[in-house]
């Protein structure tokens, strides 16, 4: 009896060894806003991990140079990228390891009250009028920060807009 199992076992172990596609078949999945997406290595993980660098695109310190938004991933299967901001004006980087995204493609909104209705979760363009974009990022998932973590960053509100005020970064809540 046990040799006609084991007989058995092994014929469906050599059929479903031998069903698997060949790699040459294989399709490759399309990376979002691939032209901005680069894997960096990281000594902690000891893996490749993507970020997305939008290097000069906008000018959030209005010093009429383009800054860099960085965007990193935790590694995880479903990725979430917290932010960093480099200036030109201070060659300082920022970095807001609590805001995080799942998402970190910039949208288009032809008016931001389409904010309320369409929900993006990145929007940079130049929401108070002043000539400077402000960064908005809505980082309500399963990641975000508690309502008293966004307390102790003197926040109430998942929707928050990173400015430049007298030279530096803000973040406060979003206010339409």
């Amino acid at each position: 009896m046990k040799n006609i199992i084991l007989t058995i076992l092994s014929i469906l172990t050599f059929v479903f060894i031998h069903a698997q596609s060949d790699s040459s078949s294989t399709k490759l999945i399309q990376i979002s806003n691939a032209k901005y997406a680069v894997y960096k290595y990281d000594a902690t993980l000891k893996v490749n991990i993507l970020t997305y660098q939008y290097s000069d695109l906008w000018d959030l310190d209005n010093d009429k140079k383009k800054d860099s938004i960085i965007f990193i991933s935790n590694g995880g299967a479903h990725a979430f990228y917290h932010l960093e901001i480099w200036l030109s004006s201070s060659n300082t980087k920022t970095k807001f390891q609590k805001l995080y995204t799942d998402f970190p493609y910039p949208e288009c909104i032809k008016s931001v009250d389409e904010i309320e209705t369409y929900l993006p979760h990145l929007v940079i363009r130049d929401f108070d009028s002043d000539g400077i974009d402000e960064l908005f990022l809505n980082v309500n998932h399963n990641l975000a920060p508690t309502l008293d973590e966004l307390k102790e960053m003197g926040l109430s509100t998942k929707q928050v807009l990173i400015d430049y005020k007298l030279g530096k970064l803000t973040v406060t809540d979003f206010k339409k």
